[in-house]
């Protein structure tokens, strides 16, 4: 007889231990299948900004071509920054058809300048990198007039060609080459000798630093390049290599650019990828922190959260950022710092199970007399909506994706999902 009530009981016990977990399961992340078309077109209904983090490069490029291809089908002016990433080069997204009708260019952040509004360029960066130098506005005038007379575009090669000591040599030349007129040389010259001390070895430094990183080299001559103003005017797509994240002076640079548009209501959309702050890094900050209404990011790296960790709060001022907050696609991650924030930006739930407990006394008096007892109640314990191992052993094809102002994510699994043309 008590083995018979034992086993009602158990069973009892089983049926509600399932009806708990299917509770927990519906509070934890739904399996949101393969159909990656539709979380591509939910860009199509609204582009909001996003961050695309961890996992392996080909799934993060192929991840952002997708984002990318629904931007260009609206017409969004995009800049791609990117450090050497095979996957961003112009090459790579014209065989992954991010934009079908071919306008892909190359981009330079000086093209399209006039001297002066580069001469401001570039003395707002002096004094960002260095705000204990003395200010080099004046020298950038005089560098950026040198170089418009030598007769070529005014590009970012064009300006590291030139030295700021050799400007006295350099005057000299285009004064016997007829470019100068005498009294005009002369006027350079004083404007050169006015300059305070330290300024021209200042100035070498800022353009050794922007001639470290051979941006937007050539991939093939096929491409056009256009300068940043040029882009958005044109509603295309540049892409932009900095070689390394380690060449601050140039991705400073970029930005400083990108935030002259911005602050002259221009919409666009700026893709960063493989980009970390450090303590130098005002501008890419000031621009994250700041973006208008009208503009869109996607930043993507191998960790996120650890790429912006050095300002405190920036991370979690990106993924509030725009119209109901940044949407969110999350690789497998392996930092403690990454797993940390992905983790607490999920969430967690209030997780259900029995406690069972049985019983069984025997009187002292009556060899065969006994009494059995059991009971379970429900208990409660706080748990991640994903666990830390999960986050950490997720297959390379899978990620968590989040649309928060659709109140929508899951798992998807990105089948068959990687850049075209590349291996």
């Amino acid at each position: 007889m008590s083995n018979f009530l034992l086993d009602i009981f158990s069973s009892a016990d089983a049926v509600r231990q399932r009806q708990l977990e299917e509770v927990n399961s519906r509070s934890r992340l739904p399996s949101l299948g393969t159909q990656t078309d539709k979380f591509f077109s939910t860009y199509r209904r609204a582009l909001r900004s996003t961050v695309v983090s961890g996992g392996s490069a080909p799934f993060r490029g192929a991840a952002i071509h997708g984002i990318l291809r629904q931007y260009a089908a609206q017409g969004v002016p995009t800049v791609v920054l990117h450090c050497g990433s095979p996957w961003l080069s112009c090459s790579a997204m014209s065989a992954g058809a991010v934009l079908p009708d071919g306008q892909l260019f190359r981009c330079d952040p000086l093209l399209g300048s006039s001297p002066e509004g580069a001469a401001e360029l570039l003395t707002d960066l002096s004094e960002s990198l260095n705000p204990n130098r003395p200010p080099l506005g004046g020298l950038w005038d005089l560098l950026l007039e040198v170089c418009s007379l030598r007769g070529s575009p005014l590009t970012l090669p064009a300006l590291c060609a030139l030295t700021c000591r050799s400007l006295p040599e350099e005057i000299a030349r285009l004064s016997r080459e007829g470019l100068l007129d005498g009294s005009r040389a002369c006027a350079l010259l004083d404007q050169l000798s006015a300059l305070p001390s330290g300024a021209l070895e200042a100035g070498d430094q800022l353009l050794r630093k922007l001639r470290r990183g051979a941006m937007s080299g050539p991939e093939t001559p096929d491409w056009e390049t256009l300068g940043m103003a040029q882009v958005v005017e044109l509603g295309g797509l540049a892409s932009i290599d900095l070689v390394s994240d380690s060449n601050l002076a140039a991705k400073e640079l970029c930005f400083l650019v990108l935030r002259r548009l911005m602050e002259n209501g221009r919409r666009f959309l700026v893709v960063c990828d493989g980009l970390s702050l450090s303590e130098q890094t005002v501008q890419m900050e000031q621009f994250l922190r700041g973006a208008a209404p009208g503009i869109r990011f996607l930043i993507s790296g191998p960790d996120v959260p650890v790429q912006l960790q050095a300002r405190p709060g920036l991370m979690e001022s990106v993924m509030k950022s725009g119209d109901g907050g940044a949407n969110a696609v999350i690789f497998f991650h392996t930092s403690h710092t990454g797993k940390e924030f992905w983790l607490q930006y999920l969430g967690s739930y209030r997780h259900r199970y029995l406690e069972q407990s049985y019983s069984r006394t025997k009187d002292s008096a009556a060899v065969l007399r006994h009494s059995e007892g059991h009971s379970a109640v429900i208990k409660e314990e706080t748990r991640g909506v994903l666990e830390e191992e999960e986050l950490r052993t997720m297959p390379e094809n899978q990620a968590v994706v989040a649309i928060p102002a659709e109140r929508k994510r899951g798992i998807l699994v990105f089948q068959g999902l990687r850049p075209v043309g590349i291996s």
